[in-house]
C-alpha cells in the first residue's frame, strides 16, 4: 500500500507528457499547414513567372531564327561569286601564296555548303512530318550553330569575305579572262628541243602519208603535181548523211595528233615540220602555238608573221585575213596548230570557222596539222582519222628513261640501278616528260638508297618544277568549268586503274553535291553530261564496257586534291591523313585495328568514306555507332559488309548515298532511320530484308533502293513505282516526289499515267489493272514469275495505253490480245523466250522491238500502221516475209539472228495467215525505205530485194555470211545508199547487184571478203548518179576498172586494199 501514491503520480505524469506533447503535435500541424499554403502559392507564383520566362525565350528565339534564316539567304547568296573566284584562283594555284589562301577559302565554302545543308534538313523534317506550323526544329537549330556570342553562320560568312578580300588583292579579278602562266605553259615553235627522238618512227611515217607527202618528192615536178584536197572525208560524208553537227571546213585536209599532255604531241609535230621530205613538197609550214587563247585575230597576225618578216600592222580582221588569203593562194600550206584547247570550239565553234576562210582557197594538198590534248577538239575539227599519241612502248621507253637520266652516258647502267630503274618505268606509263621528270630527280644522286626513295614514293608526292609532268597535266584539270574540276578530282578517292560506272559515279557527284540542277531535266540526266564531258575531254577512257583513269591523270587528281582526299593503303597512313580531309577510302588489303578506324572519329569534316572488304563486318559494326556520333558531315558511306546500322545513324542528317556492297546479315533498320530525309539512294544487294521502315513514306528523297528482296526506282514527275517484296505485291504505292503518305493498291490514283513494275508475280493481281483507267505507259521487267498479262492488260482496263515494255519474264506465255486497242503505240518485247502465240495483231501499233529471244512472237505480225521493227533473236532460223501483213512499215532492223539461214517468201502457208491477209500483199513492203541486216553469221538466202522491197533507198547489211548460192543478188532500182561492212563473201554479189542502180549516191564497202572486181563501163551505164565511193579493207579488190572509169565520182576514197593496183593508194579524192 506504500507505493501506490508514488505510482498513481508517475501515471499521472506520464499523462501530462502525453497531453503536452498533443499539443505540441497541434501546433505543429497548424504552423505546418500555415506553411504549406504560403509555399504552394509561391511556387504558383514562381510557375507562373518561368512561364512568362519561357514564353518570352521562345519568341526571343523565334525572332532569331528569323535573323539566322536571313544571315543563312545571305550566306547561300555569296557561295556563287566565291565559287567564281576559286575558278580564277585555280590558274595561279602553282603560286605558294595563291594556293595556301585558296585552300582556306574552299575550307570555308565547305563548312558553308554544310551548314545550309543540314537547315535544308529541318525543311525537309517539317516537311516530311506534315508539321508546317512547328517552330521547334528551327530552334533546335538555332541552339546548334550558336554558342553564347559565338554564331557559326557570321563566322563562316566572315571567313568568306576576309579570304575572299585577300584573294582579290593579289589581283585575281583583274584578269578579264583566265590564261595560262608561260611559266607553266612556255610558247612552242617548230625547231626541235629534242637532239632525238625515240621510237616514233611509225607514227612519223603514218603522219607522212597522210599529209599526202610523195615517198620519194623532188623539187622540180612535186611542186606542180598537186593532190586533190579532201573537201571532206568519206567518214565524215557518212556522219553527214546521218545528221552529225561536226565543225567540219571545205577545201582543206584537217589531221589532229590528240594525247595526254607529256606523251610527245608537240614533238612529233617539230619533227614532222622538220622532215626533209614534208619541207620539199609543201611550198610553206607555218606553225602556230595556240595554246589557251584562242583568238582569231591574233591568229591571223601570227600566220601572217610566219612568211613575212615585217608585224602585220594592220589591226582589222578583214583586212588581215585578205592579205593572208593572197598570199596563201599561190602556195600548197602546211599550217601546224599546236596545243589546240577546247577555247578553239566556242560560239559553237563559230572562231574554229571564221579563222579557217582565208585558208579555203590555198592549193590542192594543203593540210592543217592540229596537236591536241582533247578529244573533243580532235572529233570536231577532223576531215581525216585522228592519230592518237599512246607512250613509248617497252624497250624504247628504258633507252629514253637512261637518256634523260645519264645523257650520252647511258650506255653501262649498273645492275643495281638498272633493276630500280626499270621498276620505276610502270608507274611512269611511257610518258617521255614523266620520264624526264623522275630522271631529274634520280640524276640529284646516283646511288640505290636515293633511288629507292623515288621508287617508293608516288609520282605526284615528288617535288616538281613548273614544266614537269604532273604541272603539265594539271592544265587539262584546270582548263575544266569548276563543276567538272570537282567531279574529276573526287576521283582520286578511289584507287588506280578502278572500272568506272557511269551511273553509279553520277549518283555519288549528285549526293556529294557536285551536280548542279538546271531547270527540269531530270538531275541524273545532267550527272550523265558531267561524265560524258569528262570522256570528251579525255579524263576517262573506255575499258570493256566501264570507264578508266589514265595512272597518269590519277596521279594528277592526287595532286589537285591532296588536302582533300586520301586514301588509306597501310596502316601507318592513318597518321597522315591531313587535318582538312573530306574524302577519304580505306583500300588497306591487310586487316584494320580498332584503334585506328576509331581514330577517324577526329575528321569532322568527312563527307566521304569508302571501306573495301579487309575491314570485316565485326570491327565495322564496333565503331559504326562513334562515326555515326562523330562523323556528322557524311554524304556518301560505303562498305563491303554489314551486320547492322546503329540506331545513331540517325544522326547522319547529310547521308544521301549508302551502299553494302557485299555482305550483309541485317535484315531490318533501326527505329530512327527513316529520318534519314536526304538520303537518295541505299544499295544492299545481298540483303534479305523481313520488314521494311513504317515511316518509309517521309524519306521523300529516296529515288533508287535495291536489296536481295526488294528494288524501287522513282520515275519521273508523270510516273508510279511500285514496290515488290519477295515476289509479291506490296500494297504501297509511291508517287514521285510528294510522299505525304504511301497508298494502298485500292487506293491508287486514277489520273496515274506511268507505271514500273519489277520482281511481281502476277496471276494472283489480275484485278489490279483496273486501277489504272488513265494509265498510257507500263514498263514490266524480271517478273520470273508472271505467265499471262490477259487480265490487267485487257482494254477496258486500260484503254489510253500507249507504251508497253516487257523484259526479263522467264514464264511469260501469252500477251493479250490488243486487236481493240486503238492507242497503243509502241511495244517493246525482250528476253520473255516461252510466249507462244499464233499471231501478233496490233492494228495501232506504230513501233515494235523483238529482243534477245521472245518465243514465236516474230513469226507471224499483222500490224497494220506499223513503221518501225527491230529483230534481235539469237534463236530464230528463219524470217518468212510472206508471215508479216506491214503495209506501212517503213524501217526494218534485223540484227544479232546468229541462226538466222532464210529471209524471204517460202512456200505460201495461207491457212496459217491472218484472217485478212491476201497472197497478192503478203511479203511486200510497198512503203520500206531503211533495211539493216547485221550480225547474222548464218545466213544462207535472201530472196531478191528488189521484190519484197521495191523502193527500198537505203541498205545496210553488216558482218553476214552473204549467201555463196545467190548469183548476182538484184537491189532494188530505187536504192540511193549501200554499205557492206566486214561481209564474208562479195564474189557471189559483184558486180551484178549493181546493174540498174541508177539512183545509187552512195556506196560504203569496208573489211569484205571475196573477189571483188567492178568492170569499168558498170560506173557510167548503172551507177551515173554516184557521188561518193569508198573502199576500205577489202583484201581481195582487184579492180574499179581503171582511173577513167570513177572519175566522173565526186569524192573517192580507197585504201588499206593490197591486191588493188590500178591506182597508188590511199587514194582520196
Amino acid at each position: 500500500m506504500d507505493i501506490l501514491p508514488p505510482t498513481i503520480g508517475v501515471i499521472s505524469g506520464i499523462n501530462e507528457c502525453v497531453s503536452l506533447f498533443q499539443q505540441v503535435r497541434s501546433a505543429v500541424s497548424s504552423v505546418r499547414s500555415r506553411w504549406n499554403a504560403t509555399n504552394m502559392q509561391s511556387h504558383q507564383e514562381d510557375v507562373e513567372l518561368h512561364s512568362r520566362s519561357d514564353s518570352q525565350e521562345q519568341a526571343l528565339q523565334e525572332d532569331e531564327v528569323l535573323q539566322l534564316q536571313s544571315d543563312l539567304r545571305d550566306l547561300r547568296d555569296t557561295l556563287p561569286v566565291v565559287y567564281s573566284l576559286i575558278d580564277l584562283a585555280e590558274w595561279r594555284n602553282h603560286e605558294q601564296c595563291v594556293a595556301k589562301l585558296l585552300e582556306k577559302l574552299k575550307d570555308a565554302v565547305y563548312e558553308a555548303e554544310d551548314l545550309i545543308d543540314e537547315f535544308a534538313w529541318y525543311e525537309l523534317k517539317v516537311s516530311a512530318e506534315g508539321n508546317a506550323t512547328s517552330v521547334q526544329p528551327y530552334i533546335d537549330f538555332f541552339r546548334s550553330v550558336t554558342r553564347g556570342r559565338f554564331n557559326k553562320v557570321t563566322d563562316i560568312h566572315k571567313r568568306l569575305t576576309n579570304r575572299s578580300g585577300d584573294l582579290k588583292d593579289m589581283g585575281l579579278l583583274r584578269q578579264v579572262s583566265p590564261r595560262f602562266d608561260k611559266a607553266v605553259r612556255p610558247e612552242t615553235s617548230s625547231f626541235p628541243t629534242e637532239t632525238k627522238i625515240f621510237g616514233r618512227e611509225e607514227e612519223v611515217k603514218q603522219v607522212i602519208k597522210c599529209l599526202g607527202v610523195p615517198a620519194k618528192c623532188g623539187r622540180t615536178n612535186s611542186k606542180r603535181k598537186r593532190r586533190s584536197a579532201i573537201v571532206e572525208s568519206a567518214s565524215n560524208q557518212v556522219n553527214n548523211i546521218h545528221g552529225n553537227n561536226e565543225t567540219i571546213i571545205t577545201n582543206f585536209s584537217v589531221l589532229p595528233i590528240v594525247g595526254l599532255g607529256g606523251v610527245g604531241k608537240t614533238t612529233l609535230a617539230q619533227n614532222i615540220c622538220n622532215h626533209p621530205q614534208v619541207k620539199s613538197h609543201f611550198d610553206l609550214i607555218i606553225w602556230i602555238c595556240v595554246s589557251d587563247d584562242f583568238d582569231v585575230k591574233r591568229l591571223t597576225k601570227e600566220a601572217i608573221q610566219s612568211y613575212s618578216e615585217r608585224d602585220a600592222v594592220k589591226d582589222n580582221l578583214n583586212s588581215l585575213q585578205n592579205s593572208l588569203a593572197i598570199k596563201l593562194k599561190t602556195k600548197r600550206l602546211l599550217l601546224v596548230l599546236d596545243d589546240m584547247w577546247d577555247d578553239a570550239l566556242k560560239k559553237n565553234g563559230q572562231c574554229w570557222e571564221r579563222f579557217c576562210v582565208p585558208l579555203k582557197n590555198v592549193l590542192h594538198g594543203s593540210m592543217i596539222l592540229v596537236t591536241t590534248r582533247s578529244q573533243n577538239v580532235a572529233d570536231r575539227v577532223h576531215t581525216m582519222d585522228p592519230i592518237k599519241l599512246e607512250g613509248l612502248k617497252d624497250d624504247v621507253f628504258w633507252d629514253f628513261f637512261k637518256h634523260s637520266v645519264f645523257g650520252l652516258n647511258s650506255s653501262q647502267v649498273e645492275p643495281e640501278l638498272e633493276r630500280i630503274g626499270r621498276n620505276i618505268l610502270p608507274k611512269l606509263m611511257g610518258s617521255p616528260l614523266a620520264a624526264k621528270t623522275v630522271g631529274r630527280l634520280l640524276q640529284i644522286s646516283i646511288d640505290t638508297t636515293h633511288w629507292e626513295n623515288i621508287l617508293n614514293s608516288e609520282l605526284w608526292d615528288l617535288e616538281q618544277e613548273e614544266t614537269d609532268i604532273l604541272p603539265a597535266l594539271r592544265l587539262s584539270y584546270i582548263y575544266l568549268p569548276l563543276h567538272l574540276k570537282r567531279c574529276f578530282s573526287f576521283c582520286a578517292v578511289y584507287p588506280k586503274d578502278y572500272k568506272f560506272q557511269k551511273q553509279s559515279l553520277a549518283e555519288i557527284w549528285i549526293a556529294e553535291g557536285f551536280v548542279e540542277p538546271r531547270g527540269d531535266i531530270p538531275i541524273e540526266n545532267i550527272g550523265h553530261r558531267y561524265f560524258d564531258d569528262l570522256v570528251n575531254r579525255s579524263f576517262f577512257e573506255k575499258h570493256r564496257g566501264t570507264y578508266v583513269i589514265h595512272d597518269l591523270l590519277h596521279d594528277m587528281a592526287q595532286l589537285v586534291s591532296k588536302d582533300e582526299c586520301f586514301t588509306i593503303k597501310v596502316q601507318s597512313d592513318f597518321q597522315k591523313i591531313p587535318p582538312s580531309v573530306r574524302h577519304l577510302s580505306i583500300l588497306s588489303s591487310t586487316k584494320i585495328d580498332r584503334d585506328s578506324l576509331l581514330s577517324l572519329s577526329r575528321y569532322k569534316k568527312l563527307r566521304t568514306l569508302l571501306c573495301n572488304k579487309s575491314i570485316r563486318s565485326m570491327a565495322l559494326a564496333s565503331v559504326m555507332d562513334r562515326w555515326c556520333t562523330e562523323l556528322l558531315c557524311i554524304r556518301v558511306f560505303l562498305c563491303t559488309s554489314m551486320r547492322e546500322f546503329p540506331e545513331s545513324i540517325s544522326n547522319l542528317k547529310h547521308l544521301r548515298y549508302l551502299e553494302v556492297s557485299w555482305s550483309c546479315t541485317f535484315n531490318s533498320f533501326p527505329s530512327g532511320f527513316c529520318n534519314l530525309y536526304n538520303l537518295q539512294a541505299l544499295y544492299a544487294k545481298n540483303c534479305k530484308l523481313e520488314c521494311l521502315p513504317s515511316d518509309l513514306s517521309k524519306m521523300i528523297n529516296l529515288k533508287r533502293f535495291k536489296s536481295q528482296t526488294l528494288e524501287y526506282h522513282r520515275g519521273h514527275d508523270t510516273s508510279l513505282s511500285l514496290w515488290s517484296y519477295k515476289g509479291e505485291f506490296l500494297h504501297c504505292w509511291f508517287e514521285p516526289r510528294n510522299l505525304s503518305g504511301s497508298l494502298r493498291s485500292d487506293e491508287i490514283p486514277y489520273s496515274r499515267s506511268s507505271v514500273h513494275m519489277t520482281d511481281v508475280v502476277g496471276d494472283n493481281n489480275d484485278n489490279i489493272g483496273s486501277n489504272f483507267s488513265s494509265l498510257t505507259e507500263l514498263t514490266i521487267g524480271h517478273c520470273h514469275t508472271l505467265s499471262s498479262l490477259e487480265q490487267f492488260l485487257q482494254p477496258a482496263y486500260v484503254p489510253g495505253i500507249k507504251i508497253i515494255e516487257i523484259k526479263y519474264c522467264d514464264r511469260l506465255v501469252s500477251l493479250p490480245s490488243f486487236r481493240h486497242s486503238s492507242c497503243l503505240e509502241e511495244l517493246k518485247v525482250c528476253k520473255c523466250p516461252n510466249i507462244n502465240s499464233s499471231s501478233l495483231y496490233a492494228p495501232s501499233l506504230k513501233k515494235l522491238e523483238l529482243k534477245e529471244d521472245c518465243g514465236n512472237l516474230a513469226d507471224n505480225i499483222d500490224c497494220s500502221s506499223l513503221t518501225y521493227l527491230h529483230i534481235s533473236q539469237s534463236h530464230s532460223t528463219s524470217i518468212q516475209l510472206q508471215m508479216w501483213n506491214l503495209p506501212a512499215l517503213q524501217k526494218l532492223q534485223i540484227t544479232f539472228c546468229r541462226s538466222l539461214a532464210f529471209i524471204g517468201k517460202s512456200e505460201p502457208v495461207i491457212s496459217n495467215l491472218s484472217h485478212h491477209v491476201g497472197c497478192s500483199s503478203a511479203g511486200t513492203f510497198p512503203s520500206l525505205t531503211e533495211l539493216t541486216i547485221s550480225n547474222c553469221s548464218k545466213l544462207q538466202t535472201v530472196d531478191d530485194l528488189h521484190v519484197s522491197f521495191p523502193l527500198l533507198t537505203d541498205l545496210l547489211i553488216s558482218h553476214c555470211q552473204l549467201p555463196n548460192g545467190q548469183k548476182g543478188m538484184k537491189l532494188p532500182s530505187s536504192l540511193k545508199s549501200l554499205k557492206l561492212l566486214g561481209c564474208e563473201d562479195l564474189s557471189a554479189w559483184f558486180p551484178r547487184c549493181l546493174e540498174n542502180l541508177a539512183s545509187l549516191m552512195f556506196m560504203k564497202v569496208h573489211h569484205c571478203k571475196g573477189e571483188l572486181s567492178i568492170p569499168g563501163h558498170m560506173w557510167s551505164s548503172n551507177l551515173a548518179s554516184l557521188r561518193l565511193l569508198q573502199i576500205q579493207g577489202c583484201p581481195d579488190l582487184v579492180s574499179v576498172g581503171g582511173p577513167k572509169a570513177i572519175a566522173g565520182i565526186a569524192k573517192v576514197w580507197i585504201e588499206r586494199c593490197p591486191k588493188f593496183k590500178e591506182l597508188k593508194q590511199p587514194v582520196l579524192k
